[in-house]
């Protein structure tokens, strides 16, 4: 069994490879699209006074960006 540092230390390891993989940069893609288009779907709302839809779209660019 691993200690707590040993275990964070291997955290940290299989962090830093999480980060460098091909797959990651997908998803981080992936997720760039989705906020701005959830910006873009929030403006249209506002604009278009439907204020319910632009708080739901707002909480889901908010989602992403945390």
């Amino acid at each position: 069994m691993l200690s707590p540092t040993e275990l964070r230390e291997e955290e940290v390891v299989q962090l830093r490879q999480l980060g460098q993989s091909p797959g990651w940069d997908l998803y981080r893609t992936h997720l760039q699209k989705l906020s701005r288009s959830s910006e873009v779907v929030k403006a249209d709302a506002l604009r278009s006074r439907k204020t319910e839809d632009a708080v739901y779209h707002q909480g889901v660019v908010d989602g992403i960006a945390l």
